[in-house]
């Protein structure tokens, strides 16, 4: 994904691959579960596949639009590993970068499920229709 000529983030082909994994070593094991050093490693390979693909996509794209700066936030925001490779690659770049503090780096999840719980006219949650090819024009 991160050699694809587009700024596409999808991680559910890397997820399956994991699980797959995941299973043919506990095969190889018979069936025994893995260990823990064996769960960190896959976890942490997982964690770096993940990072090098979302900044190595933002900052080609930041280059591309010639974006003033970055800004990252959100859960993700609080990933040290995420923290450190943005650094190294906009200081290459003279892209100035902004996170906010970790403790402000947080899912905002429960932020949007709580703003839509109080709108004014809210929908019914069965009666709503996912768009999966919705598309946003670039500005």
């Amino acid at each position: 994904m991160i050699s694809e000529d587009n700024f596409d983030f999808s991680f559910s082909g890397l997820k399956t691959a994991v699980v797959n994994r995941v299973k043919s070593l506990e095969l190889r094991k018979r069936g025994s579960e893995l260990s823990v050093a064996e769960k960190h490693e896959i976890a942490f390979e997982f964690q770096c596949a993940v990072v090098d693909v979302l900044v190595a996509k933002t900052v080609k794209a930041a280059a591309k639009f010639g974006a003033r700066s970055i800004v990252v936030g959100g859960g993700v925001a609080a990933n040290a590993h995420l923290r450190s490779l943005f650094a190294v690659h906009c200081s290459r770049l003279d892209i100035p970068l902004f996170f906010p503090p970790i403790e402000l780096s947080v899912d905002n999840g429960a932020m949007v499920a709580a703003a839509a719980y109080f709108q004014k006219d809210p929908i019914d949650p069965l009666k709503l229709q996912a768009d999966p090819s919705l598309h946003f024009d670039s500005v």
